[in-house]
């Protein structure tokens, strides 16, 4: 410091420390030359000489040593300022500091005060717990809960809320997871069994976190009571069970209604079918028409009430088999035919050459959406036609997708009614004066079947003006490469189509043509004898034709007669198109020998010009009823059957039947009966019967089954189910038991006629 202070004096004054010190060293060796050399009083001069500049040199000093010490108290005042300016920006700081920490301590106090309100404010129960399991913290939620105050359980293990034998099980629980950290419903939830104070258990939603304090390990677990829900569940779960036993009950008395209302109706319809084809005046035939028509719609009614519930319960299922789509949608609306005769309408069917022959579906469930909406469409059709049109939106090299619609000129439907018109027990008019009965399900249970088939459904309407019905569904193909039909007719082949309908001209003229026939057509009887009268003298003469029966001015009869009046237009073979319910014995006194109830099948026509083309003999018959002569095939006649069945009514009818169809059959009352009968008569088919005492017809089947197993592998007696019962599974079970075929009661004679060939021919 005194080094640093000498320095700086020396820079301040010129002088410095060892200089002054050279010259006091030489004045006082300059005193003792003086005085060697000088006297006394010279040597005093001398000496005050030297005290001079001794007292010089101490000046000079002080005024050294002052200068210094003023520049210390300078820096000392410096430091001194630069120490307070320090000590102050400290303070400050400080203060900041002290400012920062209250208002730090403020807001961890209001978190703390907000937690605290949180943990205190939750409505789920929550616990917080030590590594031991001893409980830390218990919300008032928790109080709640379980009926402990926080001081109960505070330091206590937190099993003392749960129910034996639970409370072992957490303390393993817990050991186990500090020990291998094997971790079970940490971070997760699961439903626990809690007991409350008073002992009574309740079911709670746990949830757990695990946090720690430092080296301590906690738990919290939220507790939710769940035991309302789970009272909800238990009843829900107890409802669905009731439900399902009632859905059970319904199913059984849909099986027993059905069986309990087709056996007699079996009986009706088979009898009126049967006194149809007996020696009748016209007022006779017109009763038993109109009881067979009646029995028949309430036979559709009930059909459409158990379908409708077989698909509200979930029972109704979709089979998947090949068939022929043509005469599908043919015959569903020649099944319609007779109410289209009643009212004098035309129904007009047209099929898209298009569409592939043979599909993959449910010809079935297809069929019935086609009935349903035509029906319909009959029910609000007074005059007009109804149209049914089958077209082919697109097709690959796996499926095919149809769409049908289904067009009347009836009452039409009001633009607000088409959004409800597929909903069930819905009515265009549902007054108590209503002109248009019915149930209200046909339509709903089409959509149904629609929807179920995977396809869609919809109607455009213009009230007064008619309504046009539609769907379109996708069917699997059932040969990927389907071969070109060979039609095979005569390249010369005329055919003259006379209706006063022109859609079913057109439509005639549609099929004709697409099988490569020359056709043509008149709208009237007197058009088409010009024609041909024409074309005789053209040389170029008509080889069929096709005539309605009811036209305006002049009808089919009396063109047939015309044309047999005249020698070049006599032997023209002719093919009538009838109205459902009309008379086949004036066609046949007419000489006519081929008919068809309109709308007539494609294949009718086509399967009859190949036989007019071949001129090959036909016998006539009548389409209606199937046939109401003896069959004359001796193939078929020389049958023997056995019908099997408990009610002498069924039995009757089947016998009758078969009688008409020139077979003879066995009859037997049960299964133990047709047992017996099998054991001493051989047989080419039975007609079975499914319920019935004594033994039933599905234990038969197995019995006959198990007696041609133990006869040898070339044994098999053709089964048919004969039966009422029509729910989805019934069919099933009737193959399942070993029986072949299945035949739903009532049935018609063309139905028993039809199951025959496939299985007798």
């Amino acid at each position: 410091m005194q080094k640093i202070d000498s320095a700086e004096h020396t820079m301040a004054s010129g002088v410095s420390y060892e200089g002054v010190a050279d010259q006091f060293s030489s004045l006082t060796a300059y005193a003792d030359v003086t005085s060697a050399l000088f006297p006394t009083g010279q040597y005093l001069l001398a000496i005050g000489l030297a005290a001079a500049c001794l007292l010089l040199i101490l000046i000079v000093l002080l005024a050294v040593y002052a200068a210094r010490l003023s520049r210390r108290n300078k820096l000392q005042k410096s430091h001194l300022l630069q120490q307070k300016d320090l000590i102050s920006l400290v303070l400050k700081e400080r203060e900041t500091i002290s400012r920062a920490a209250e208002k730090q301590a403020e807001l961890f106090k209001k978190d703390e005060a907000r937690l605290e309100s949180i943990f205190e404010s939750l409505t789920d129960g929550l616990i917080v717990i030590d590594s031991k399991g001893l409980i830390d913290d218990f919300n008032p939620a928790a109080s709640r809960l379980f009926g402990y105050s926080k001081k109960e359980v505070l330091g206590a293990n937190v099993s003392m809320l749960m129910p034996q034998p639970f409370r072992q099980e957490h303390d393993k629980y817990l050991e186990t997871y500090l020990s291998t950290g094997q971790k079970k419903i940490i971070g997760a939830g699961r439903e626990v069994l809690c007991s409350h104070k008073d002992g009574s258990v309740f079911h709670a939603r746990l949830s757990v976190a695990e946090f720690t304090i430092g080296e301590d390990t906690k738990f919290t677990g939220i507790v939710h009571n769940i035991s309302k829900q789970v009272a909800m569940e238990d009843e829900l779960k107890a409802a669905i069970l009731k439900a399902d036993r009632a859905s059970n009950a319904k199913s059984e008395f849909l099986a027993n209604m059905s069986h309990e209302i087709r056996t007699p109706l079996n009986g009706v319809m088979g009898m009126l079918e049967l006194l149809q084809g007996t020696m009748l005046d016209a007022r006779q035939s017109n009763y038993v028409t109109t009881a067979y028509n009646s029995a028949n719609s309430l036979l559709n009614v009930i059909s459409s009430i158990l379908d409708f519930s077989k698909m509200e319960t979930g029972m109704l299922g979709i089979q998947n088999m090949a068939f022929d789509v043509r005469r599908v949608i043919e015959d569903g609306a020649i099944l319609a035919a007779p109410d289209v005769a009643e009212k004098e309408l035309e129904l007009n069917c047209l099929i898209a050459k298009e569409i592939p022959r043979t599909l993959l579906g449910d010809p079935k469930r297809l069929q019935q959406i086609i009935i349903n909406l035509v029906s319909n469409s009959i029910k609000f059709t007074e005059i007009g036609e109804i149209d049914l049109r089958a077209s082919l939106i697109d097709m690959d090299s796996s499926k095919a997708r149809l769409h049908i619609e289904v067009e009347d000129t009836g009452i039409g439907i009001a633009e607000a009614r088409l959004a409800n018109l597929f909903e069930p027990f819905t009515q265009e008019d549902s007054s108590s004066t209503r002109k248009y009965g019915g149930a209200g399900l046909g339509l709903a249970v089409a959509r149904q079947l629609v929807e179920l088939m995977g396809g869609e459904i919809g109607a455009s309407s213009t009230e007064g003006q008619g309504t046009t019905f539609w769907f379109s569904l996708d069917f699997e193909l059932a040969v990927l490469d389907e071969e070109k039909e060979e039609y095979g007719f005569r390249d010369d082949l005329r055919v003259l189509v006379v209706d006063d309908n022109k859609t079913n001209r057109d439509i005639l003229l549609y099929y004709l043509t697409s099988w490569n026939i020359i056709a043509s057509s008149a709208k009237d009887g007197s058009t088409a004898l010009r024609k041909l009268q024409q074309a005789v003298v053209e040389d170029a003469p008509y080889h069929v034709v096709i005539l309605d029966y009811h036209m305006p001015g002049m009808n089919g009869l009396e063109l047939t007669r015309a044309m047999k009046s005249e020698s070049e237009l006599a032997s023209i073979p002719i093919i009538m198109l009838s109205s459902a319910g009309d008379s086949d014995e004036p066609i046949r006194q007419a000489g006519i020998k081929h008919s068809f109830p309109k709308p007539a099948r494609q294949t009718d026509i086509y399967d009859c010009l190949k036989r007019l083309q071949k001129e090959v003999p036909t016998v006539a018959f009548d389409v209606e009823t199937g046939s109401k002569e003896l069959r004359k095939d001796t193939n078929l006649t020389s049958k023997k059957i056995l019908i099997v069945d408990d009610m002498k009514t069924n039995l009757r009818v089947g016998k009758e039947m078969l009688q008409k169809l020139g077979l003879k059959p066995d009859l037997a009352g049960n299964g133990r009966e047709a047992l017996q009968a099998l054991a001493v008569k051989q047989y080419d088919l039975v007609l079975m019967d499914c319920q019935m005492p004594v033994m039933d017809g599905y234990t038969a089947a197995r019995e006959i089954r198990a007696l041609e197993k133990a006869a040898g592998p070339d044994k098999h007696l053709p089964i048919v189910a004969v039966t009422a019962h029509a729910l989805e599974g019934d069919r099933e079970a009737c193959l399942e038991a070993g029986m072949d075929d299945y035949l739903t009661k009532p049935f018609a004679l063309s139905e028993l006629e039809s199951m025959l060939d496939r299985w007798l021919l």
